[in-house]
């Protein structure tokens, strides 16, 4: 499916979520009057919503019993609506009542020296999130010693981090993403001599690959880690696992936007529970825009409850993901979103779409390879569907790349599980992302996990947002 197409449905099918709100907001009338607050908020005291919403809710009452109806017929906020009204399009408080400044790193349009995709954080804002970002299960205390190797500039993430390090009476240790003063082996130092016992990161695989290289075994390297906490980092089940076994402790993981700040928080069974006291996320079907059913995939859509500075109404992420209902086997009934990456990696192959972490969850069950991996995308040439289809590529660490059977057991399972259409080598461990690991380089988050994904596709077949 083309960008153009998929953006032209995304539009449409509003006249089923409008038919079906009223169904889904009827079971939670504190769910109702928060959403009410939040849309009043947002259109009375924002540029942006109070043009956009002018038409849909002039005269309108916006209270408990009217928005069902109202919530359901307004329209996505996108990112690039951010990007175009900056700076102040989205404030809804006075200048002076401003804490914090954060940018989204992933907006489309960007610039050489801004996103532009701007989001304000009053000091209320901020001592909401905090209590968000750790999991109530970690237990994060003053005899803790966090090292926090996420990325602080214009990004929420590493402040928040940092600020619940703080607030629990832990010691941070603040070393960023990764920079010239602040290479990754310097931050494998600092765990082992400063005896930490939370790794908060998005890069755990990259580390335990450097560990690797040197001989030395990450899961008795750091005696005293007792958990790792992950941010930024799309995993399931076995990506997680994998990382845990890695590492030898338990990993929770938390689905946070700059926009946002900590949406979820990991329970100690490896589900993320959306945080719903504070936001209201939909999943919509990014090829028709009409609502996914519970468990079924599309983008992840939030709406803030309770944001001050910056509100987001229906608020289109471009990450791909769906929620599950239900008791969880932590005990706790709120609702758990699962996170497979952004719509704009997907690619279309002979048995359907695929995204990297198809790839990931296959290599991930093999004990023998390191996490690190290199995808590349390919057109595939002379096929006889009228829609592009790909060829992949994978390059994957593995300890003996001549190991008798592996590469066929690896690919016959990649071929099994994610699609036909894909080609596996095997490198020893460091090969795959060479350049990334040679520590006399910069790299950050972000030049990481773009080397993760090599996409040789004509680019105006990516799926957008």
């Amino acid at each position: 499916m083309r960008a153009q197409a998929l953006e032209q449905s995304a539009n449409g099918g509003l006249a089923h979520l409008v038919q079906s709100a009223p169904h889904r907001l009827a079971e939670s009338d504190e769910l109702r009057q928060a959403l009410a607050k939040s849309l009043e908020h947002a259109f009375t005291r924002t540029q942006f919503y109070g043009r956009l919403f002018r038409k849909h809710l002039r005269s309108k009452p916006i209270d408990g019993e009217s928005v069902a109806e109202i919530f359901f017929d307004l329209p996505f906020t996108s990112k690039e609506d951010v990007v175009r009204t900056y700076p102040y399009g989205f404030l809804a408080v006075d200048r002076k009542h401003i804490a914090a400044y954060f940018e989204s790193s992933g907006t489309t349009g960007n610039t050489v020296h801004s996103t532009k995709g701007a989001s304000f954080f009053t000091q209320g804002d901020i001592s909401k999130d905090v209590p968000r970002r750790f999991s109530p299960d970690l237990g994060i205390s003053e005899s803790d010693v966090v090292l926090n190797a996420l990325p602080f500039a214009l990004t929420s993430s590493g402040l928040g981090f940092q600020q619940a390090t703080l607030a629990a009476g832990a010691c941070g240790v603040t070393v960023d993403s990764g920079s010239i003063l602040s290479s990754h082996l310097k931050h494998l130092d600092l765990m082992k001599e400063l005896n930490v016992t939370i790794f908060v990161t998005s890069l755990p695989l990259l580390y335990s690959t450097l560990l690797l290289m040197e001989g030395r075994d990450p899961r008795t390297e750091f005696p005293s880690l007792r958990a790792i906490q992950l941010c930024g980092l799309a995993t399931l089940r076995r990506g997680q696992a994998k990382i845990a076994a890695s590492f030898g402790v338990p990993v929770f993981n938390t689905y946070g936007l700059s926009e946002f700040g900590a949406t979820t928080f990991g329970c100690r069974d490896g589900h993320m529970h959306i945080h719903d006291d504070a936001f209201f996320v939909e999943i919509m079907d990014p090829r028709t825009g009409e609502a996914s059913e519970d468990g079924k995939g599309g983008e992840i859509i939030v709406t803030t409850l309770t944001r001050e500075a910056s509100p987001k109404i229906r608020y289109r992420t471009g990450d791909f993901g769906y929620i599950e209902k239900g008791a969880c086997s932590c005990g706790r009934s709120s609702p758990r979103l699962v996170v497979k990456g952004r719509i704009r990696d997907v690619a279309l192959f002979a048995e359907g779409f695929r995204l990297p972490i198809d790839f990931e969850e296959c290599i991930y069950d093999f004990p023998e390879t390191t996490g690190l991996y290199r995808l590349r995308y390919e057109a595939l040439e002379n096929s006889a569907s009228k829609e592009q289809r790909t060829k992949a590529t994978v390059t994957l660490d593995v300890a003996d790349p001549n190991a008798a059977g592996l590469h066929q057991r690896i690919e016959q399972r990649l071929k099994a599980d994610v699609t036909s259409d894909v080609t596996a080598h095997l490198v020893r461990t460091g090969g795959a992302q060479a350049g990334i690991l040679d520590q006399q380089r910069f790299a950050s988050v972000r030049t990481v996990k773009s080397a993760i994904l090599d996409d040789g596709r004509p680019q105006e077949w990516l799926v957008t947002y």
